[in-house]
C-alpha cells in the first residue's frame, strides 16, 4: 500500500462517538435489505461461479488433453473476478464481471475465437444458463449470460507466459508485454481492481467495503451512476472512495469515511486536480513505442479539459470519466455537496446517522 498523491486530509483515528456512528450506519445497512443479499441469493451466486469456473476449467482440461501435455489446468486458463464482486462491495443483483487468463502454452494453441467458441457451446449445453449474448466484436470482447439467476461478463485474454502462477498478480507490467490491443483492455479490469485493493490502507480495508456499498447505492439513487449516460460508472466510484481512503488513513469507522468522502469531493479543485491514486510510469518495455493517444496524459490538453478525470492506477491509464460533460459535473457536485449538507445537519441536530443516509440516498432528486 503506498501514501497516494495528495497529502493526509485526516489522520486522527475517530472518536468513541464517532466509532459509535459508524456502528449504527452498519447495522441501518445490514437490517435495511438495500445493501446486502439475503443468505439464499448469497449462496446462489456463489453457486453460479461454482458452475461457471467449472464449466471454464473443464473446456481448458479438454484442450489439455487432446494435446497430450502434462500439466494442471490452473497452470493453462484461470477465471478471474474484478469489479464489485472482486472488492466484496456488491449490492443485490449485481451481475460478476469475470476475465479467463490463459497462457501462452506451445502445445495447447488456445486462441480467442476458439475459446468464445467453445465456451458459448458449453454455456448453451448447461441447464442452469440463459440468455447468452456473445459480443465478440466489442473493443472487450465478452460473453453475457445470466447462470442461476446471476449476470455474468466473460472476458478473455491470452498472456505471453508459458504457465500461470497460482495466485496471478496483473498489476506486474510485464503481463503487458506484446499483448493484443483486444488482450490490453480485457486486463484492465482486473489490473485496476487487484490495484486498487492495494491502494487502500489495510487498517480501514472493512470501513472501505461498508462505506463503498453507500457510494454506489447513493449514486445510482441520486441519478448520477451509469457510464452508459456520461456519469460516473462503478470503477469511477471506486477510485474516488480509494483515494479518500488513502488521504484518511485512519478512517476506521464507516461514518468518518462517508462524512470524508463528501466533504473532500463537495469543495475539489476539479479544474486543476486529477483523482488518483498513484502515479503511472510508462513501463520501461514500451518507453520505445510511439505515443499512444488513447493513454490519458495530463499534458495533453484534450484531456486536461475534460471536466472530470478520475484516472486508472495501472498502465495504460485513462479517464473513467472522459464522456461526462460540463452539465453532468455540475449535476454531480451538487450531489457531494448535498451530500455533506446532511451530515452536517445530522451532527447539528444530534440525529442519529441512518436519518441523513436515508436522505442521502432519497430517490426525490427534487
Amino acid at each position: 500500500m503506498s501514501g497516494g498523491v495528495y497529502a493526509a486530509f485526516r489522520s486522527t483515528p475517530p472518536s468513541d462517538h464517532e466509532q459509535q456512528l459508524g456502528h449504527d450506519i452498519e447495522a441501518f445497512m445490514r437490517s435495511s435489505g438495500w445493501f446486502f443479499e439475503n443468505q439464499k441469493h448469497t449462496s446462489d451466486r456463489a453457486s453460479a461461479f461454482s458452475t461457471v469456473s467449472e464449466i471454464c476449467e473443464q473446456w481448458a482440461r479438454d484442450q489439455i488433453q487432446s494435446s497430450s501435455v502434462d500439466t494442471d489446468v490452473g497452470h493453462v486458463l484461470q477465471l478471474l473476478t474484478f469489479g464489485s464482486y472482486r472488492l466484496n462491495c456488491f449490492l443485490p443483483g449485481a451481475d460478476i464481471d469475470s476475465l479467463c487468463v490463459v497462457a501462452s502454452h506451445p502445445q495447447i494453441p488456445i486462441t480467442r475465437d476458439r475459446f468464445f467458441e467453445g465456451i458459448v457451446s458449453r454455456l448453451g449445453a448447461c441447464t442452469h444458463v440463459q440468455n447468452i449474448v456473445p459480443k465478440t466484436t466489442a473493443l472487450v470482447p465478452v460473453v453475457s449470460f445470466d447462470c442461476m439467476g446471476v449476470e455474468f461478463d466473460i472476458g478473455f485474454a491470452k498472456l505471453h507466459v508459458r504457465e500461470l502462477p497460482f495466485d496471478i498478480d496483473l498489476r506486474a507490467n510485464h503481463f503487458l508485454n506484446n499483448l493484443d490491443e483486444r488482450s490490453t483492455r480485457s486486463i484492465n479490469g482486473p489490473r485496476v481492481t487487484q490495484e486498487v485493493i492495494h491502494q487502500v490502507p489495510p487498517q480501514i480495508k472493512r470501513s472501505f467495503q461498508f462505506a463503498l456499498r453507500c457510494i454506489k447505492l447513493w449514486a445510482k439513487r441520486r441519478l448520477v451512476y451509469g457510464n452508459a449516460i456520461a456519469l460516473l460508472p462503478g470503477v469511477a466510484l471506486e477510485i474516488l472512495l480509494a483515494m479518500c481512503a488513502q488521504m484518511c488513513p485512519s478512517a476506521s469507522s464507516v461514518y468518518s469515511l462517508l462524512r470524508s468522502f463528501f466533504e473532500i469531493y463537495a469543495s475539489w479543485d476539479w479544474k486543476n486536480l486529477d483523482v488518483k491514486l498513484n502515479v503511472v510510469s510508462v513501463p520501461s518495455s514500451m518507453s520505445s513505442l510511439p505515443p499512444d493517444p488513447s493513454v490519458y496524459d495530463p499534458a495533453n490538453p484534450v484531456h486536461s479539459r475534460q471536466p472530470l478525470r478520475i484516472i486508472t492506477p495501472v498502465y495504460p491509464p485513462s479517464n473513467t470519466t472522459s464522456r461526462v460533460t460540463e452539465l453532468h459535473m455540475e449535476c454531480i457536485v451538487e450531489e457531494f455537496q448535498r451530500g455533506l449538507a446532511l451530515f452536517k445537519q445530522m451532527e447539528e441536530s444530534q440525529r442519529s446517522p441512518p436519518l441523513p443516509l436515508q436522505g442521502a440516498l432519497s430517490e426525490d432528486v427534487g
